[in-house]
């Protein structure tokens, strides 16, 4: 009984992982007026999501002093290109924070995919 209880949290656990992420993805419009979803969320296989590009953005100082605003930041920057990119669907992920003598081990920049999604998280 303890192990079937055990496998059961465990379970819960990690469904509610997947939720939270969902959590931070939010939908944006950009200036020509295409809705754009962006977030911290890497699509799965029942989004169907085809790569467009990557790219890469500073996050610099900024962003580790505040990530969420310089998150926002980077969003709405990416959110304007995914128009010429036929993009509706932006997976941002940030740096660790991971330092070594105060020195970022991640060279500080954001990862910027850019996707087109038949079904976008969210």
């Amino acid at each position: 009984m303890n192990k079937v209880l055990s496998l059961l949290l465990v379970m819960g656990v990690m469904s509610g992982c997947s939720t939270i992420s969902k959590l931070t993805v939010k939908e944006y419009t950009n200036s020509s007026g295409q809705k754009v979803t962006a977030g911290r969320y890497k699509p799965e296989a029942d989004n169907q999501c085809q790569l467009r590009r990557k790219m890469a953005s500073s996050w610099g100082f900024e962003g580790r002093m505040d990530p969420d605003k310089r998150f926002e930041e980077i969003a709405m920057t990416a959110v304007e290109k995914a128009a010429g990119l036929k993009a509706n669907y932006i997976y941002i992920v940030v740096p660790s924070g991971d330092s070594d003598g105060g020195v970022d081990k991640n060279n500080s920049y954001a990862d910027i995919y850019y996707y087109y999604c038949k079904n976008p998280p969210g």
